[in-house]
C-alpha cells in the first residue's frame, strides 16, 4: 500500500488539525498564505543584510498572481509583481476568481456539424487547451486539434458558420508567445496594435511601429 507523500501529508496534517469540515481549497490558500510568508521572511532578511553591508536595495519587488494580496501588505516589499492579473486567463482565473479577461483570441466558427461547434483556433494557437472557452457562450470544449478548436452544440447554440468569437486561453502567458502583436480593442474598434517584443526578429514589421 502506497504511503502519503510529502504534500499529502501536510495537508492531512492540516485537516486534523482544523477539527471541522474544511475545502481542499481552504487547505491550499493557508499552505500557500504559509509559504508565502517564509519566502518573503527570507527575501526581505537577505536584502536588509545587503543593505547593513553597505549594498543597496530600494526595490524589493516579489509576488504573483495566487499571492499578490498578501505579498502588498508584507513589510519591506516595495514592488508588487502581480503575475497574470492584467489579461488573465481560466487557469488564473480558478485560482483567484475576480480579475477580469481582456485577453481573447479572435476566431470564427467554420462548421456546425454533428452536435458541434468548430472554430478555426487549434492547439498551435492557445496554450492549454483543454480549458479554453467561447466568450459570452456556454458551449464546453470537446478537444483541440492542432488547427481546429471543437466545442460541443446543445440545443440552445445559437453560433452559426461565420460569426466571429472571442475565445478565452486556458494559460495566457504561453498562448502570447504564439503571436506577434496585441490588437487593442475598445468599443468594438481596434485602437491601437503592441508588438509582442520577446518574439525577436520575424514581426513582419510589426517592431517598428510606435
Amino acid at each position: 500500500m502506497r504511503g502519503f507523500g510529502d504534500l499529502e501529508s501536510v495537508i492531512m496534517h492540516m485537516v486534523w488539525d482544523h477539527g471541522r469540515p474544511v475545502t481542499v481549497r481552504e487547505l491550499f490558500d493557508e499552505l500557500r498564505h504559509e509559504r508565502q510568508r517564509t519566502a518573503m521572511t527570507f527575501f526581505t532578511g537577505v536584502a536588509e543584510l545587503l543593505e547593513h553591508s553597505g549594498i543597496g536595495c530600494p526595490i524589493r519587488s516579489a509576488g504573483g498572481v495566487a499571492t499578490w494580496q498578501w505579498t502588498a501588505g508584507f513589510p519591506g516589499i516595495t514592488e508588487i509583481q502581480a503575475g497574470t492579473y492584467v489579461v488573465m486567463d481560466n487557469y488564473h482565473g480558478q485560482m483567484v476568481p475576480g480579475f477580469e479577461h481582456s485577453l481573447t483570441i479572435q476566431a470564427s466558427v467554420i462548421s456546425r456539424q454533428s452536435g458541434k461547434v468548430i472554430v478555426d483556433v487549434g492547439s498551435k494557437s492557445a496554450a492549454a487547451p483543454a480549458d479554453v472557452t467561447i466568450s459570452g457562450h456556454p458551449e464546453a470544449v470537446v478537444r483541440f486539434d492542432e488547427e481546429h478548436g471543437i466545442f460541443a452544440a446543445t440545443a440552445d447554440t445559437v453560433l452559426a458558420v461565420g460569426d466571429s468569437v472571442a475565445l478565452v486561453p486556458g494559460y495566457s502567458p504561453s498562448t502570447v508567445n504564439c503571436y506577434d502583436a496585441f490588437h487593442v480593442v475598445s468599443d468594438g474598434m481596434v485602437v491601437d496594435v503592441w508588438p509582442v517584443v520577446p518574439r525577436g526578429p520575424g514581426h513582419h514589421g510589426l517592431a517598428g511601429l510606435g
